[in-house]
């Protein structure tokens, strides 16, 4: 704060949260105390309007502000957990022991890639608190170590039990998801405004598609026959259930499925690894599996890569090819020596290779 004069009188500047307000007095003394309690009762009035505002507000106004989002389902799924634990809960007492109890609470049963994004709709939430000033910081929050991870997937015979367990409404979007490879929102919020049946394609908004591109998904034989078996049950939804699109497809009813079945460590969105594997195992090129799948970049798709030794290691017989077309290569051992040093960069003699003296 700073103390200055307007004629006879004392002023005081209290910064931009407390502003400039008249002491009311001529002496410099009293002009202090009088600055210092003032002061004191503005940040005592601060923080107790910080105070004041809970979870469930913060969360509110983070959902008004992400209304465009494109996963909004999801991370209303991940917001319910955490207003289930926060509801009545004041912002400036989510503190790092609170939050490491909910962190505790969430890994019970759930991968740490699960985890981290629950936290993160913390974080998001919290860190809109703090840029309207309802906070003064945004606590620490731990993140969990997810490894390089591995990929899940079943054999066409498991996911023929798996479908047969399962009840309609989830037995039509799971084989959809096997024919198409797409997320699961893609799949539960598809409209028939999204689809031609004629031209066999499907596609999805850049605004609803993770990679913030618009999606182009050509339609296999199981896919339209899926497609045709829905026409007529809503105008709007592809796969409704009761009239509306389904919320959720991790149930109870998935779960029982799979225990119904035999499989274990299974969740919904393997569905969609399952089917990137079995195009890897069947030969489809990373490069066109990435544009099926709607990946950004062949990174992500590596991840299938060695579910097709074979089909790879049939590539590597073309540096074989080459060599025998085009570098006089040939079948005799001893012809070829001098050939090997050549392509190693090194003289013949550093190779260990023998060449014979072709005068004896």
């Amino acid at each position: 704060m700073r103390l200055y004069k307007r004629g006879e009188i004392w002023w005081c500047d209290y910064g931009k949260d407390g502003g400039r307000r008249s002491l009311e007095t001529a002496e410099k003394a009293e002009a202090t105390r009088r600055a210092r309690d003032q002061a004191s009762r503005i940040w005592d009035a601060a923080n107790a309007g910080l105070q004041h505002v809970q979870w469930s507000a913060a969360m509110l106004a983070y959902l008004d502000e992400s209304k465009s989002h494109k996963s909004l389902e999801t991370i209303k799924l991940r917001l319910r957990w955490l207003h289930a634990r926060l509801d009545g809960t004041w912002l400036r007492d989510i503190k790092p022991g609170r939050i490491e109890a909910l962190i505790a609470e969430c890994s019970e049963g759930r991968a740490p890639g699960t985890v981290n994004r629950v936290t993160a709709a913390l974080s998001a939430v919290l860190h809109l608190a703090r840029r309207r000033e309802w906070i003064d910081f945004v606590p620490y929050i731990r993140k969990l170590d997810e490894g390089k991870g591995s990929i899940r997937w079943i054999t066409p015979q498991e996911a023929g039990r798996l479908l047969d367990e399962l009840p309609g409404h989830l037995n039509t979007m799971a084989a959809f998801t096997l024919a198409t490879g797409l997320r699961a929102s893609n799949v539960q919020y598809l409209q028939w405004s999204n689809v031609s049946l004629e031209r066999r394609v499907a596609w999805v908004d850049a605004a609803d598609f993770k990679s913030g591109k618009a999606h182009t998904i050509p339609l296999n034989d199981p896919a339209v026959t899926i497609l045709r078996g829905q026409v007529g049950i809503h105008p709007t939804w592809v796969f409704p259930y009761d009239d509306h699109p389904v919320e959720k497809v991790s149930t109870k009813a998935w779960h029982a499925a799979l225990k119904r079945a035999g499989i274990e460590n299974f969740r919904w969105h393997d569905l969609r690894h399952t089917w990137a594997s079995w195009h890897v195992m069947n030969g489809t090129p990373l490069e066109v599996l990435m544009k099926l799948g709607g990946w950004n970049s062949l990174d992500m798709v590596m991840r299938y890569a060695h579910l097709a030794p074979g089909f790879i290691a049939r590539y590597a017989q073309n540096s074989h090819t080459a060599s025998t077309a085009n570098l006089g290569y040939s079948e005799k051992p001893n012809e070829n020596n001098e050939l090997m040093g050549w392509l190693t960069g090194l003289e013949p003699a550093t190779t260990g290779i023998t060449i014979q003296d072709s005068t004896n």
